[in-house]
């Protein structure tokens, strides 16, 4: 009985392949008819474009004489940045909750845990 299912499904799936197959072919083939009757367009504009590159360019003309513009001085440079020393680094910069009362706290946090762990290491 479920064997039905199953040939069913499959030859589902076979028909849905055979008809991907059928279209793809046939857009192959229209775009290769596309391309080719586009072909003649694309080679009349290719001699075209030759022959235009093959002409030289009309010569110019002169220009006015005209005052010469002084010119602007440059923006100032910038000043460099200060140095940064080891010992004048502030992570609270970086991390606004690294604060001096926020290092208390976990300090205070750490000693509990610690004073925990020795009365249970004391037990045994």
């Amino acid at each position: 009985m479920v064997l039905f299912p199953i040939i069913g499904l499959l030859l589902w799936i076979a028909f849905l392949a055979g008809v991907m197959l059928i279209c793809g072919t046939i857009w192959a083939l229209g775009k290769t008819v596309w391309w080719s009757l586009d072909l003649p367009d694309k080679l009349d504009n290719s001699q075209a474009v030759r022959s235009r590159a093959q002409t030289p360019p009309p010569p110019l003309r002169p220009q006015p004489h005209k005052a010469p513009v002084p010119e602007r001085p440059g923006p100032p440079p910038k000043a460099p940045p200060p140095p940064v020393r080891p010992d004048s680094y502030d992570s609270s910069d970086i991390w606004p909750k690294w604060t001096p009362a926020h290092r208390q706290y976990k300090a205070r946090e750490l000693a509990i845990w610690q004073e925990q762990f020795d009365a249970l290491k004391s037990r045994e």
